[in-house]
């Protein structure tokens, strides 16, 4: 199996901007999520929280900016 590409970082303002344009059509509960939904969860508490929902590429569980969102900074 070929190595898939390491996702980009995405800095956490670019993640907090993200994560408030996701659409409530998009939003997912636990429960609604398909095996090609992005399962980042968002949100302040266990009871508000919610799943991302978009469209899972190559990057198993995230979606591209979830998943660039998961990585380490860049080293200076």
């Amino acid at each position: 199996v070929p190595k898939q590409p390491r996702p980009e970082y995405v800095t956490p303002e670019a993640l907090a901007k993200f994560n408030q344009a996701i659409t409530p059509d998009q939003r997912c509960r636990l429960w609604d999520l398909r095996d090609d939904q992005c399962r980042w969860a968002v949100g302040e508490d266990a009871v508000t929280y919610w799943f991302c929902g978009a469209k899972i590429e190559d990057h198993k569980h995230y979606c591209k900016v979830h998943a660039g969102a998961s990585r380490q900074p860049p080293r200076s």
